[in-house]
């Protein structure tokens, strides 16, 4: 029977999460079965803490129309660090307030975050970039309208979100866009996971965000991860070059518009390679790399996105939660990191049980 009535609100990591499994979308967001709680620091609340300083670094950036360009590293690091200690004071994550080792993991907490603003500020330093919104809301009160998606069958769905941050570069052509989304590990885009459904967050985002204003042109999906990288050397080096290797390293990953313009303004130094982003140049001086598209795929992914968004929908409207657990590999599968195993009782060697394959686009 329908779940839903004629129209469904939710937000597109939850159309994600019916992709991973629908069943264990059902289990979590309609029947609200929760996991006991447990006390303990796990890499979800460091991730959330993290997630927050960036996020809040950057509201107060353009909130106080602070000039990044001619930020500077120790001006960055008493913003983080005021960022931090009003956190601590006023910490809702309870699992690190009430950590054995909180003051072990404060400092460890301080020293990642600080070198990851401050390379988010190199980025964005030696870029034609800038920011112009943290933590954008979709919905009723955010920023942009929620992103409304009419079904064939006359039903409606609503969609809510937030983007970590919106970067714009201007030129005489019009302004570029990219969406920043932070992560504690590494993510790239597979254009098979937009076809499927199972990362369409960021392009529905960006779709979004195209359509205020025909002048927009749609830059790139890139995912930052809060990295704490370990600098491997053969004898002494300067700390510029560290400082370099460590940039490198923590580069924009994702997908970008394979467009001499737009990467120029992703990078000013560019040379062979990029240290912000993930980009190599060819002889021609564009991308070389996979994950370069031209306008019309960018365009033409956008419209998929839409398509899959409207299927997926249907499906949870009509009630459809089957135990269908996505498949790309041992790694990557709906089972590997759920909860409700003990609920759904799958087990591959059964024949009655059967994956999601998910094919490569």
């Amino acid at each position: 029977s329908n779940i839903y009535t004629n129209e469904l609100k939710t937000s597109i990591s939850r159309i994600e999460e019916y992709v991973r499994c629908p069943y264990g979308f059902y289990l979590k967001y309609i029947l609200k079965i929760k996991q006991k709680e447990v006390y303990q620091v796990k890499s979800l609340d460091i991730g959330n803490f993290n997630h927050q300083v960036l996020e809040k670094f950057f509201e107060y950036i353009i909130q106080n129309n602070i000039d990044i360009k001619i930020l500077d590293n120790e001006r960055t690091n008493e913003i983080v660090d005021k960022i931090i200690d009003d956190m601590f004071e006023n910490i809702n994550i309870q699992a690190i307030k009430y950590a054995k080792d909180f003051t072990v993991l404060k400092l460890k907490l301080r020293k990642i975050l600080k070198r990851a603003v401050w390379v988010l500020v190199l980025q964005i330093k030696n870029s034609s970039f800038r920011p112009i919104g943290a933590e954008v809301e979709f919905g009723e009160r955010g920023e942009y309208h929620e992103i409304i998606v009419d079904l064939d069958n006359g039903k409606k769905v609503k969609l809510r979100g937030k983007i970590d941050r919106i970067d714009v570069a201007d030129t005489k052509d019009g302004s570029y866009v990219r969406i920043i989304d932070y992560k504690s590990s590494s993510k790239t885009i597979d254009v098979s996971d937009i076809y499927s459904g199972l990362n369409i967050q960021l392009i529905s985002y960006l779709d979004a965000v195209t359509q205020k204003d025909d002048s927009i042109i749609p830059g790139g999906l890139l995912y930052f991860k809060i990295d704490d990288p370990i600098i491997r050397t053969d004898g002494d080096i300067s700390k510029e070059e560290i400082e370099k290797k460590i940039i490198s390293q923590m580069k924009l990953d994702g997908l970008i518009l394979n467009d001499k313009t737009l990467i120029t303004h992703m990078d000013n130094n560019i040379d062979k390679s990029s240290d912000l982003v993930n980009i190599k140049l060819n002889k021609d001086g564009l991308s070389s790399n996979n994950n370069a598209i031209d306008l019309n795929e960018f365009k033409k992914l956008q419209q998929e996105a839409k398509n899959v968004l409207k299927k997926i929908s249907i499906k949870i409207l009509d009630g459809e939660i089957p135990v269908l657990p996505y498949w790309k590999d041992k790694n990557r599968n709906g089972c590997r990191y759920c909860s409700y195993n003990s609920v759904c009782k799958f087990n591959a060697k059964n024949e009655q049980c059967r994956y999601n394959i998910i094919r490569k686009v």
